[in-house]
């Protein structure tokens, strides 16, 4: 892991409703950044990420009301403005209880006609009425095609200590979309509980969360999604659990990482700095990349690091912008050339965070005795977590 000077290297879903289908008193701002009330939720992050890849946005007065319930209405809008490629796999149906002046009736019309929901009994639709968590996931896991394991009970009831409150017609999607990672659940009690609250009724935090696991997109803390032992065609993070938190002073930050880990104690640079799940050794001469994750701050800007990395020295492979902490920031994988301190391709990823005239870098390296991959999904979560002080002045 690079930590001496001389070795570092250069670095809106619709949760709100369509405009044009809501009374005026939902319109949306479309180009909201930063959210009035979302300080300290726990899908903040997740929030404003998809706010920024224009999946979701918040209302006109700068809200995102996050603990707001969901209409039956306002989840089929939120599905067509997430989905809007997904193919229609069944003709349209023309409900009794919705009219055809009715805002939401062509969101409806779609969003059924895609698989994501269906009706009730009578040709009703009850378009007014809160959606359960039940019938959310359940949406997502049908509209998405999510294939139902053979053990789907198995799965429940080995999960969930509610399991039973499941109704039998979710039973299977539900399992579905617990090995797809994307079920949204309070954190662990006191007794070690997985609770799915079939019943309770889905807020638009939970919802933002949910797609915030299809997408990939960063931003939800690995307690809040329900583990499962498989995770079907999608990459199993849920074993990664942040059980400790450490601040640095120095620059101001606080962050969260891996259970039996280990964060340096600031004896050679500043406390909260390594992490690791060996024994940090620091020399202060040493040449080593062996520390699973870095972080550091660089005394360069934010837009003149991102766009002056030099290409001699590494190849990008990936990039993806994001919020951290209301903050703009990009991950970047790259691969090195050679001409670089790093030997030819050797794999380094790494989060460049905008520290106002500096930039706050996390980094993780593929080196012998590390599982890269793995210490990928690490640094995502943990980037997820990290809480800036923003009224510290970074010296």
């Amino acid at each position: 892991m690079i930590w001496k000077q001389t070795k570092q290297t250069s670095f809106r879903l619709f949760l709100g409703f369509v405009t044009s289908m809501v009374p005026l008193s939902f319109n949306l701002q479309a180009k909201a950044q930063i959210y009035s009330d979302i300080q300290g939720n726990w899908a903040r992050n997740c929030i404003q990420n998809l706010t920024q890849q224009k999946i979701i946005s918040g209302y006109t007065d700068g809200s995102f009301r996050p603990n707001n319930l969901i209409t039956r209405a306002e989840y089929a809008a939120i599905m067509n403005q997430a989905f809007p490629n997904t193919s229609a796999e069944r003709a349209e149906v023309n409900f009794s209880d919705v009219l055809s002046d009715y805002w939401g009736q062509e969101a409806i019309r779609v969003a059924y006609s895609k698989g994501f929901l269906s009706g009730y009994p009578n040709q009703l639709f009850q378009p007014n009425q809160y959606i359960p968590r039940t019938e959310a996931f359940v949406a997502l896991a049908s509209g998405l095609d999510y294939p139902i394991p053979t053990s789907a009970n198995q799965i429940l009831n080995t999960i969930y200590n509610d399991a039973q409150e499941i109704p039998e017609y979710a039973r299977g999607k539900i399992a579905a979309a617990t090995q797809q990672g994307i079920v949204i659940s309070s954190p662990k009690t006191q007794f070690n509980q997985q609770l799915i609250k079939p019943s309770s009724l889905a807020t638009r935090a939970e919802v933002a969360a949910a797609l915030c696991q299809v997408k990939n997109i960063a931003g939800v803390s690995n307690q809040y999604v329900i583990s499962s032992s498989s995770s079907g065609n999608k990459p199993n993070n849920n074993s990664i659990r942040l059980g400790q938190t450490c601040t640095n002073e120095q620059i101001g930050y606080t962050i969260s990482y891996p259970t039996n880990w280990q964060a340096n104690s600031g004896q050679v640079v500043n406390q909260c700095q390594v992490f690791d799940s060996k024994s940090i050794k620091l020399p202060k001469n040493s040449e080593d990349f062996d520390e699973t994750v870095y972080i550091r701050l660089e005394n360069i800007s934010f837009n003149q690091l991102v766009n002056n990395t030099d290409s001699r020295t590494s190849q990008t492979l990936s990039r993806r912008q994001i919020n951290v902490d209301d903050r703009q920031a990009v991950a970047i994988e790259s691969e090195a050339t050679g001409f670089g301190l790093l030997p030819k391709g050797r794999r380094f990823y790494r989060y460049l965070i905008d520290m106002n005239g500096k930039t706050l870098i996390a980094v993780t390296y593929d080196v012998p005795n590390q599982n890269y991959q793995r210490n990928k999904q690490v640094l995502d979560q943990m980037v997820t977590s990290i809480n800036l002080n923003h009224s510290k002045v970074i010296q």
